[in-house]
């Protein structure tokens, strides 16, 4: 760690920082300990006047709080310190687009955290017309790369129970899972499981969608299922995001940021990590009253969409610029 933050301190030392100003906002994206320790090092004696700084912690901490010297934890609190030291702190802002993540940063500082929108654009795409009206099978799109962390295995035993039982003709699974060297092992071969099952009634989508593709799924979506593992998303999803901007049901994984949203906007339903008969039993709750889920998530779509956008971020994000507030978690209105 030490030559690291060596060789960062140097790489900002180079650097020509004498634009930086009190005119200037610089917006770090998931800082590491060592960029916000190496950057407190460095304004401290190079910049007179410290421009607007935010920090957006997007992702997780990685820290066992539960350990007495858990060493990410050691280097963030030492971190937030020396940035709270700096004599224009009141310049330093740090954010979160997730109220779990807020929380789990403010247990390693003192600094106030602000909740955001997230900045995701929704394509301009109808949805299905006829998903109001009684139908024999349901379409169930799986959105993102088809990962550990994203239930893989779940959604093979989902689908594997469905067929076993005989109900797999009531749906359609279309699941997005192109291949990159990022996958795994177990990965494969839950993908081979999967070509191999029902090519009836699974479609896999190998190939990289542009946006217009990925936008036009999420449209034929009936159903949007995202079985996540809960330690890997106490953050944002941005296809969770995305189906409820377009009007989408969805069914999450509880003890989740998408779980929490669930709960404040009734457009879904939540189980267990890894429950498959949990989840195979909201498929066919869903199945027998879709008309009235689909209706809540079409009432919340509009003020989700506008709140979760390009426009809303920018200005949350300028008010946060122009504030020196002191309480330790704001909470955005993501209602409207």
């Amino acid at each position: 760690m030490i030559s690291n933050y060596i060789s960062l301190c140097r790489d900002f030392e180079s650097a020509n920082l004498d634009f930086l100003d009190d005119k200037w906002l610089v917006y770090f994206v998931n800082p590491e300990p060592l960029d916000m320790l190496a950057w407190a090092a460095i304004v401290k004696h190079k910049v007179k006047t410290l421009p607007t700084v935010i920090y957006m912690l997007r992702y997780g901490c990685n820290c066992n709080q539960k350990r007495i010297l858990d060493k990410n934890a050691m280097r963030y609190k030492l971190a937030f310190s020396l940035l709270k030291r700096h004599k224009h702190f009141y310049n330093i802002h740090l954010v979160s687009d997730s109220e779990l993540l807020a929380y789990d940063y403010q247990q390693l500082t003192e600094m106030p955290i602000s909740v955001v929108p997230i900045p995701h654009t929704i394509g301009d795409f109808d949805n299905k017309s006829d998903c109001m009206r009684q139908k024999n099978k349901l379409t169930i799109v799986i959105p993102g790369r088809f990962t550990p962390d994203k239930g893989a295995s779940t959604i093979v035993a989902i689908i594997d129970k469905l067929v076993c039982t005989g109900n797999i003709d009531n749906y359609m699974f279309k699941i997005q899972c192109y291949g990159n060297n990022e996958y795994d092992v177990h990965t494969l071969e839950n993908i081979e499981l999967l070509k191999h099952m029902d090519t009836q009634h699974v479609i896999l989508l190998q190939d990289i969608l542009d946006s217009n593709d990925y936008y036009r799924l999420l449209a034929d979506a009936d159903i949007v299922m995202l079985p996540y593992q809960a330690s890997r998303y106490r953050g944002t999803s941005g296809p969770f995001t995305e189906a409820l901007a377009m009007g989408k049901p969805v069914i999450v994984t509880d003890n989740t940021w998408m779980s929490n949203q669930l709960k404040l906007l009734d457009t879904g339903i939540v189980c267990p990590e890894g429950d498959t008969d949990a989840f195979i039993q909201a498929l066919l709750e869903m199945k027998t009253h879709l008309p009235q889920f689909v209706q809540r998530a079409n009432d919340n779509r509009a003020r989700w969409a506008c709140y979760h956008s390009p426009e809303n971020f920018i200005n949350e994000i300028i008010n946060i610029a122009n504030s020196t507030t002191t309480q330790s978690i704001r909470e955005c209105d993501r209602c409207g």
